[in-house]
C-alpha cells in the first residue's frame, strides 16, 4: 500500500511539474483545436512511466538491503534468523500479490 501510495505521489508530482513546463505547448494545441485528452495522454504517460521505474528502483533498493540485513548480519548475529524471513518467502508473497492484480 505504502509502495502504491509512492507511485500514484510521483506521478501526480511528474504530471504537474511537466503540465508547468510545458505550458506553451500546451495553449499551442489549444488554439489548434487539440481535445483535453489529447493534450493530457502524453502527460499520463510520462508519469506512469517515471513511477513505474521509481517503484522498481525502490522495490530493487529494498531487496538490496534486506540481503545485506539478512546474510551479511544474521551471519554475525545468528539468533536474528529466527527473527527473518528468508528472501525467498517475500518474493514468494509478491509475486502472490501481484498474480491477485
Amino acid at each position: 500500500i505504502i509502495m502504491s501510495a509512492g507511485v500514484i505521489f510521483v506521478c501526480y508530482s511528474t504530471i504537474k511539474i511537466a503540465f508547468y513546463k510545458r505550458k506553451e505547448e500546451i495553449e499551442t494545441f489549444k488554439l489548434l483545436g487539440a481535445t483535453r485528452g489529447f493534450i493530457r495522454a502524453p502527460f499520463v504517460i510520462e508519469g506512469s512511466v517515471l513511477g513505474m521505474f521509481g517503484g522498481i528502483a525502490s522495490t530493487a533498493a529494498a531487496f538490496a538491503f534486506y540481503y545485506v540485513v539478512f546474510y551479511k548480519v544474521t551471519a554475525a548475529i545468528p539468533i536474528l534468523k529466527i527473527l527473518l524471513f528468508p528472501l525467498e518467502t517475500f518474493l514468494a508473497l509478491f509475486q502472490f500479490g501481484v498474480q491477485r492484480l
